[in-house]
């Protein structure tokens, strides 16, 4: 009787440890599926959900500004609806029925202190007669026009120049509007010098107006691959309306105008540096390459770096990209856009169009692309430095 007892304890104990690792082994191949490990070769889970969401950056081929969409579906929820509202924005605007999630395009019109907002089709009744009924006080009036695609902007004018941020869900598009120190780390302004019907210096076949503008655009080649640091231009063309002196019909009439519109517009999007290109002129034999600073303007920048350190910087780079003269820096107590400007400032002169020598240079579209990267190599040295 006791040699039975032993027995059937022995065969109880055998029974539980038995049933322990099945139900490890269980519990170790729900781990390993979950994880993505594979079982006869086949990945039972890859760990990442094919529908998980994702955001979209479209981009201006003019500005190289972009608005992110965001997509605000749940994991794995491809079907369903999202009614979900974000926490903080400017401004509710409704979407027609009919109109798809992220099938919208965006543009950050700064020099116009506006953001566009492009919906494929005619949805101008939709808006007219959905107009939001609150939006922030940075806005200063919303429009909808119809372009000559058949395609529905709207038109969200600011009182200064803005930082934007866009999310969608299924019934709206909300817009969040804010000052662009609130948004970027690090702000640049790079200005080309004079424009539209103010051509600037002109010797030797060369128009000072169009080479800074060229210079300008070398630059924001370089610039458009760093994406922590967000460039504003005062212009990217000839004539810009709001920046340079136009016609008698434009707001800006006159050269000294167009230098306050440029150093206001520096001062509206709180940028840490300030960068205007020019060209020199004088007498036949004058050559090189000088910059300028305002000791009126003592500001440092959130970094700590003043006018005259950024002009420390900056000459170096300029003189070897083209093997030039050094003129050295030079004091300029009351150029406008120097003094005034609430940030370190610098005006570069980068060769003289009247010396034949220096035109030849400037002549040279790869010679104005050194330039350019040389601007390029200043910005990051400042924030690397600094």
């Amino acid at each position: 009787m006791k040699k039975f007892s032993m027995n059937k304890a022995f065969f109880m104990v055998l029974f539980i440890m038995l049933s322990l690792t099945c139900t490890n082994k269980v519990h170790a191949q729900k781990v390993h599926a979950q994880n993505g490990h594979t079982k006869n070769g086949q990945v039972l889970n890859s760990g990442t959900n094919k529908s998980s969401p994702a955001s979209n950056s479209k981009q201006d081929s003019k500005t190289g500004d972009s608005s992110e969409v965001v997509d605000n579906s749940e994991d794995g929820d491809e079907g369903s609806s999202s009614t979900e509202e974000p926490d903080d924005y400017s401004i509710k605007i409704l979407r027609s029925e009919d109109v798809e999630k992220d099938n919208i395009t965006t543009k950050d019109d700064y020099i116009n202190r506006q953001f566009i907002i492009t919906i494929p089709g005619d949805y101008v009744d939709f808006y007219n007669e959905n107009v939001p009924e609150e939006m922030d006080d940075s806005i200063k009036s919303i429009s909808v026009k119809l372009d000559s695609n058949g395609d529905t902007k709207i038109y969200l004018k600011t009182k200064t120049v803005r930082a934007f941020a866009v999310e969608e869900n299924d019934e709206a598009i909300f817009v969040t509007v804010m000052a662009p120190k609130d948004m970027y780390g690090k702000i640049v302004v790079i200005d080309a010098g004079h424009g539209g019907t103010d051509p600037g210096a002109m010797g030797n076949s060369l128009v000072e107006k169009n080479l800074t503008l060229s210079i300008l655009q070398h630059a924001k080649e370089y610039l458009d691959g760093e994406s922590d640091i967000k460039v504003y231009y005062t212009r990217l063309t000839d004539f810009e309306k709001m920046i340079t002196k136009g016609k008698s019909t434009d707001p800006i009439k006159t050269s000294k105008a167009s230098l306050i519109a440029r150093y206001t517009f520096a001062n509206e999007t709180q940028a840490d540096l300030f960068i205007s290109i020019h060209i020199n002129a004088a007498g036949k034999t004058a050559k090189g390459t000088e910059i300028e600073y305002s000791p009126n303007n003592p500001r440092t920048n959130r970094m700590g770096i003043s006018s005259n350190q950024l002009a420390n910087l900056c000459l170096p780079n300029l003189l070897s990209a083209i093997n030039s003269t050094n003129r050295n820096i030079k004091p300029r107590p009351n150029l406008a856009v120097l003094k005034y400007t609430k940030m370190p400032a610098i005006l570069i002169e980068s060769a003289f169009l009247t010396n034949k020598s220096d035109a030849k240079v400037l002549a040279d579209d790869s010679k104005r692309d050194e330039i350019g990267y040389a601007i390029y190599s200043t910005i990051l040295q400042a924030f690397e430095e600094y």
